[in-house]
């Protein structure tokens, strides 16, 4: 088997390391940035804290040696309100997200986040929203005023609508949420696909291996005229998508979990 290989037992040291080297440039980085942030009153401008959160991913990905390929350009450089939708497939969500960072970023999480170092102080200091996952009453009263917020302040809400990481790699049931969101703020729908995230880190293990991310924007969805009754159609129109999309990225570019 794999795991009792020479091979397997010299790189596993390696892939602690790197993941250590990883967590300590978190550990140093974020406060000096989130600092600076707070110490200007939050009034860092967007495209700075944007660029901010890429420098951060890509050298995460540099340390951990895994290769991001964006296979096209780019639907939200621009700052406005828009919901980015994403398939939820790792850990590595978060940095690989925060490769292609929108301006102006709000993201929900659960309430457990505030138990993880830096994230917590990320979550605070950059207005994220937590939630509670078990309380679907007190869940519903967090996401009040979210749609007013992402569009009075044009902000990109980033949501992976299954909700969970997939234990398989597959797409999970898209939750109706986010849609919901996006038909009150009348803001289009941003998806993206990545592919590779779960090979790279799966569910089940703790150490990320060295890998490919394949990185896909799809075309926005206007929102415009929708109505809630019609979020469920969003969702699954969404979803489906998505689905065709992962499906080609995995046919053309096959990979293997490590």
């Amino acid at each position: 088997m794999a795991k009792n290989n020479p091979r397997h037992l010299i790189q596993l040291p390696l892939r602690l390391l790197r993941f250590v080297i990883a967590w300590a440039f978190m550990i140093i980085y974020w406060p000096v940035i989130l600092g600076l942030h707070l110490l200007i009153l939050k009034r860092t401008p967007p495209l700075i804290m944007m660029r901010a959160i890429r420098l951060w991913a890509r050298a995460t990905f540099k340390i951990l040696k895994i290769r991001i390929h964006v296979l096209n350009p780019s639907t939200f450089e621009t700052i406005e309100a828009r919901v980015v939708i994403c398939n939820h497939q790792s850990t590595l969500d978060l940095p690989w997200g925060g490769y292609i960072c929108p301006p102006s970023p709000v993201t929900i999480g659960k309430k457990e986040v505030i138990w993880i170092p830096i994230l917590n102080l990320m979550f605070w200091a950059l207005d994220f929203i937590r939630i509670d996952r078990a309380n679907t009453a007190k869940a519903l009263a967090s996401l009040e005023g979210v749609a007013d917020r992402i569009r009075k302040d044009r902000r990109s809400l980033v949501v992976a609508p299954e909700g969970t990481r997939s234990p398989t790699g597959e797409l999970l049931p898209f939750k109706k949420g986010a849609f919901h969101i996006a038909i009150q703020a009348q803001a289009p729908i941003h998806p993206v696909v990545v592919h590779g995230a779960f090979e790279c880190l799966p569910k089940s293990r703790f150490l990320p291996v060295p890998g490919d991310i394949y990185i896909q924007f799809l075309d926005p969805i206007s929102t415009v005229g929708l109505v809630p009754t019609q979020a469920g159609e969003l969702s699954f129109k969404t979803e489906s998508l998505v689905r065709q999309a992962l499906q080609k990225l995995r046919a053309s570019y096959p990979l293997g979990q490590n």
